[in-house]
């Protein structure tokens, strides 16, 4: 919700201009914030944006400071009302917490395994990475396990009426177990069929696969999303064959195949330091090329338990500049282009299975709270794992009082958060500083918090000048 006077409408992202992450925290307890924003003023509270203009802007900060100077009756009434849905927003958040864990979408990694050797991968330690090399055990997960979490997620979701998600995904490729994805396909399809409610489904891939793998994905699952970096010196660098050859052309007649047949596809980008200038080159090949139209842009994962990859937080302007240049060229061209790390039409926290109701299911057959702990040895040093497959009774066992721990750490909002107008829906550093085992590293320091900030600063501007 935005409430602003009429004003211009123009149909680009200005340049950042000015200090854009300087907010003024204006009520000393609920979540309302003031920036400049033109010739006015805009207040903030997560989700709402009001446009005022500089006299109602002081008059709220009098008011909300404890001064005595009476701001007229017009601000005190408009005040009275920023209050009511900072306090909503907060009773919102609380609700969430509140809630009981309910898996509503099933998240599978089947293996570690890949065709790819992408030089940022975060699977990058679980080897081996080769198919043929593969024991079982901990390194895939099991038909058993997959069919038994399915059912589990597909309760719940009858109960609450909801449609069941299964999303294929994983530190590896998934299709390379073209056998067991089918079958998964088919089983929960089936589970979904039997209890009354919709079934949707997911995909991630690196786009390695045959034109019949490819037609036949687009023609399953609702979404699907196919990982390429740009331009030829990109992709091929980043993104080698696991046996170092240029993997580009096979990446982009996949999604030549999927391109027409697959309701909902997008491109992933990821973007290492090197590559932030040229993200609206990358952004104009992927159109250009291939007629891609939803792009979604994503700086390289610095992982909490190996290390940074290479970004630091005085990146965080370089990468804001150039993303809003991304972004200004493709509106032109009606590409959409997003980032993940910032939402702002949610509450959300940092990227925890537990708290999106997620069961997501690693090899190992355990659950890990953690999308960025890819198999069940990576999960167990990190402490989150929060269930396992119980082969003897064929049940999955979730442990509820470390799911509530990790949901308590997630949610929890540090003193440097709280006077962040995007505490509520920041993925706070993650997954570079992790919220249930780095309780003392602070999230302002990192450069996925800086970029929120700014670009949370540019989008909150740019709606009460209606501008963007």
């Amino acid at each position: 919700m935005i409430d602003r006077p009429d004003t211009k409408d123009e149909t680009e992202d200005r340049p950042l201009s000015g200090p854009c992450d300087v907010f003024r925290r204006l009520h000393p307890s609920l979540p309302l914030f003031g920036i400049p924003a033109g010739s006015q003023y805009a207040v903030y509270t997560p989700g709402q944006i009001f446009a005022v203009s500089e006299q109602q802007f002081h008059g709220l900060a009098r008011i909300w400071s404890g001064g005595t100077a009476g701001p007229g009756r017009e601000v005190v009434s408009l005040a009275e009302r920023l209050e009511k849905a900072a306090r909503d927003v907060e009773a919102r958040w609380a609700g969430q917490q509140m809630l009981p864990f309910t898996p509503e979408c099933l998240t599978v990694y089947l293996s570690n395994q890949c065709n790819a050797d992408c030089v940022y991968c975060y699977a990058r330690s679980s080897v081996p990475r080769r198919i043929d090399s593969v024991r079982s055990g901990d390194m895939e997960v099991s038909v058993e396990a997959v069919a038994c979490a399915a059912r589990l997620v597909a309760d719940a979701c009858a109960r609450c009426q909801k449609p069941f998600w299964i999303v294929i995904h994983g530190g590896g490729e998934p299709t390379l177990h073209w056998g067991q994805l089918q079958e998964i396909v088919r089983h929960t399809r089936e589970l979904a069929q039997e209890r009354g409610i919709d079934w949707r489904s997911h995909i991630a891939t690196n786009g390695l696969i045959s034109e019949a793998q490819a037609a036949w994905i687009a023609d399953q699952f609702t979404s699907v999303s196919v990982s390429h970096d740009g331009p030829p010196d990109i992709h091929n660098v980043q993104r080698p064959t696991l046996d170092g050859r240029p993997s580009l052309a096979i990446v982009e007649r996949t999604i030549q195949t999927l391109q027409g047949r697959s309701s909902h596809f997008y491109v992933r980008t990821t973007l290492l330091p090197g590559q932030v200038g040229r993200q609206q080159e990358i952004v104009e090949y992927l159109y250009e090329r291939l007629q891609v139209t939803s792009i979604h842009i994503e700086p390289a994962y610095p992982l909490w338990d190996q290390g940074a990859v290479g970004f630091r937080p005085s990146d965080a302007e370089g990468f804001i500049e150039h993303f809003l240049q991304a972004r200004t060229w493709a509106g032109r061209h009606d590409v959409a282009v997003s980032f993940s790390g910032l939402r702002m039409q949610e509450l959300h926290g940092p990227y925890c299975n537990v708290l999106r109701h997620t069961l997501h299911l690693i090899p190992g057959d355990v659950a890990g709270a953690c999308p960025f702990t890819p198999d069940k040895n990576r999960a167990m040093e990190a402490n989150t794992v929060v269930g396992h497959y119980d082969r003897s009774s064929d049940a999955f066992i979730l442990d509820a009082d470390r799911i509530e721990a990790h949901r308590r750490s997630a949610y929890h909002l540090s003193a440097t958060c709280r006077d962040c107008p995007g505490a509520y829906h920041c993925v706070r550093g993650c997954p570079a500083r992790c919220h249930i085992v780095e309780e003392k590293n602070d999230p302002a320091s990192l450069f996925r918090c800086r970029v929120s900030r700014l670009l949370l600063c540019h989008e909150i501007r740019c709606a009460a000048t209606n501008v963007r």
